[in-house]
């Protein structure tokens, strides 16, 4: 009995001795290694749908699927919203700095870095519906590698999977009643940058601002109008200082892109990155769905709150699509990307042929 006790005795040293072995990080031992990423976006999650897409969708999903699909690692985001270590136009560089790992770049707030990135803006009255937008975004990054290329060679980060800032389609919020293109005329429109020569060419006068300054600016009379989605009018509660608001369908645009520093991603072992990548283009597909009940909901606030809602005619609209088209925009837009050493000829030939293929046809023909 002596001797066996001896030998079971001897065996649990051994045994010991080899968990020891193993190390802290061993998924023998029941432990994950821990992955830590600082997640940033420059907008407040309470009125804000893409970024309540990355605190209620990426972020779950991405540590969801790291437990249920590795065995060895675990994923820790810390959140950063709000403009709490970068600002609407400071995102790109803190990624590219490394100050974040993970962040939502407005795209439209770095014209003269991202000027590829923001085509969407080269090509007015375009489709409202964002799944047909994504699925154009996919065929053309497939391909013309220059919206990936720009990011890495330029920026030190890359787009994760096909993650895209999406918006709902444009309209318009204006203290004075929409009808007609006349009504716009000498009347101050803002927005946030890539639209203003829309609004110019239809004969407002732009002014460039951004959602956080729209109800101050409508309140007191800084401009007379603004053009931005509907679900955007409502969690910033525009509808308050401004009665009037009018389905134009400017389109719905693509506003920024989810990327990550490239020395993180370079890290990362290659399943997590896989998961990384498919749970990035999950991003865009829950904010599109997000986007879509906002709306509907945003709709039936200002109603209830006593606004005039109307849809600009069909005719009309394609008076204004004609004079936008006609104006040159589109081919100015890519002439300005070519001079800057951007194929953007290619970009809109691209974007066009996509969104034909997605069942969208053009108001109106290019000039």
């Amino acid at each position: 009995m002596i001797g066996k006790r001896r030998n079971v005795g001897f065996v649990l040293l051994i045994g010991f001795f080899c968990l020891s072995l193993l190390g802290p990080q061993s998924s023998f031992a029941g432990e994950r290694k821990k992955i830590v990423l600082r997640v940033a976006a420059a907008h407040p999650y309470a009125s804000s749908a893409w970024v309540k897409s990355l605190k209620d969708n990426f972020v779950p999903e991405l540590k969801r699927r790291v437990l249920a699909e590795t065995n060895d690692y675990e994923i820790v985001c810390k959140e950063f919203y709000g403009g709490t270590i970068a600002k609407p136009a400071e995102v790109l560089e803190a990624v590219e700095n490394g100050i974040a790992d993970i962040g939502i770049i407005c795209s439209v707030f770095e014209l003269s870095k991202l000027v590829p990135h923001n085509f969407t803006y080269w090509l007015p009255m375009t489709s409202s519906d964002q799944t047909k937008l994504l699925h154009a975004y996919q065929k053309m990054k497939k391909k013309l590698p220059v919206f990936q290329d720009v990011f890495m060679k330029n920026y030190n980060q890359r787009q994760l999977g096909d993650g895209l800032l999406m918006m709902s389609s444009f309209q318009l919020i204006t203290a004075f009643p929409v009808t007609k293109l006349e009504d716009l005329k000498g009347k101050k429109l803002g927005h946030g940058g890539p639209l203003l020569p829309w609004l110019e060419a239809l004969g407002a006068t732009p002014v460039q601002s951004n959602f956080t300054e729209v109800y101050t600016s409508l309140e007191l009379g800084v401009y007379d109008g603004y053009s931005m989605p509907a679900n955007s009018i409502m969690t910033y509660k525009i509808y308050e200082v401004a009665p009037y608001y009018t389905v134009v369908d400017f389109g719905a645009e693509i506003n920024g892109y989810l990327t990550i520093n490239m020395k993180t991603w370079n890290k990362l072992p290659k399943e997590v990155q896989k998961i990384m990548d498919e749970v990035g283009t999950g991003y865009s597909e829950d904010l599109i769905k997000r986007n879509e009940a906002e709306e509907a909901q945003a709709l039936g606030i200002m109603k209830k709150h006593g606004n005039k809602v109307s849809t600009l005619s069909g005719q009309e609209r394609s008076r204004w699509a004609k004079l936008l088209y006609e104006s040159g925009l589109p081919a100015n837009s890519a002439s300005r990307a070519e001079k800057g050493g951007y194929p953007g000829g290619d970009i809109l030939k691209s974007y066009v042929q996509a969104l034909e293929e997605e069942g969208y046809k053009l108001p109106h023909s290019l000039k």
